[in-house]
């Protein structure tokens, strides 16, 4: 087994952590976030995941990204200059404490994008996530091959590419059934 690539059977303390963070972020009373949602593995109840939380934060407009980037570094999120994915803006976490609040405690992992309404990576979150949480028998054998490639990955791009496959087939089932 890789031991860079952890993947774990579900836990419900993920989506706990999700909703409170989320009540976290939405304190912030910044108008531009329009939404918080939970998406990736850990988002669908059942299915085993690489402990990580991913958060997608949702903006109207990229225009106000300056407004979001500047209201999540009160929390200790910092914007990553060099972006990976079209339409999709990354943080990092300045320690394990963020998002910072009352009460600190140590989170568990997390990936925050921001995106806009408009993106196609957001769109793509959403239909993946909601195919996996309507359809318990697909998000089985995701998890059957997650589980899978985190042994025979050489590591986590690997590990990452050899699911495309899948989660291809999965957007494709997603959007001939929304039409």
């Amino acid at each position: 087994m890789n031991p860079l690539i952890e993947v774990a059977d579900y836990r419900p303390e993920w989506a706990l952590q999700f909703r409170q963070i989320k009540e976290i972020i939405l304190q912030l009373n910044c108008p531009a976030i329009m939404q918080v949602e939970h998406v990736g593995s850990t988002s669908v109840p059942g299915l085993a995941a690489k402990p990580i939380l991913d958060i997608d934060l949702i903006i109207a407009d990229k225009a106000q990204l300056p407004e979001v980037s500047a209201a999540l570094f009160t929390l200790g999120y910092v914007h990553e200059q060099l972006q990976l994915v079209p339409d999709r803006e990354g943080y990092h976490r300045l320690d394990v404490a963020v998002p910072w609040c009352t009460g600190q405690q140590q989170w568990m992992k997390q990936h925050l994008y921001v995106c806009s309404q408009e993106s196609m990576e957001l769109h793509n979150h959403l239909s993946f996530r909601n195919h996996l949480r309507n359809h318990p028998e697909a998000a089985a054998q995701y998890g059957i091959l997650k589980k899978e490639l985190a042994i025979t990955s050489s590591d986590r791009l690997d590990y990452t590419n050899r699911k495309t496959e899948f989660v291809q087939r999965i957007l494709q089932l997603y959007k001939k059934e929304s039409s």
